[in-house]
């Protein structure tokens, strides 16, 4: 998630609250636009950050279906982004980059 969090400014993609915004027990979470139950797959096109309010309140709707609209769409991002967003990867991190993006651009991302 620290990509996908870094990617939307760690900010809620249905409110536009910051994680420092949240209240007590809320947190960042990943939602999936179109949830994976129906047929949502983990590219970046269908996943975005949402704070654990707004991902209990959408559930497993669509968007359209719980009247709640993302800030701006979901995007695949450049990996020289993802990159600048965190220095170090860790095992889960390098996990989550060679799904999304291929064993090629992990080697890239280390190699810095």
């Amino acid at each position: 998630n620290t990509f996908l969090f870094a990617r939307d400014n760690y900010r809620c993609q249905f409110c536009g609250r910051s994680h420092s915004e949240l209240r007590h027990r809320e947190c960042l979470t990943r939602d999936h636009l179109v949830p994976l139950s129906r047929g949502g797959t983990n590219a970046w096109t269908n996943v975005l950050t949402a704070c654990s309010s707004c991902n209990t309140r959408k559930g497993n709707l669509l968007p359209e279906e719980a009247g709640m609209h993302p800030l701006r769409p979901p995007f695949e991002p450049h990996f020289v982004h993802l990159a600048w967003a965190v220095r170090r990867l860790t095992s889960i991190q390098s996990k989550y980059i060679r799904l999304f993006y291929g064993g090629e651009v992990l080697a890239t991302l280390e190699a810095l």
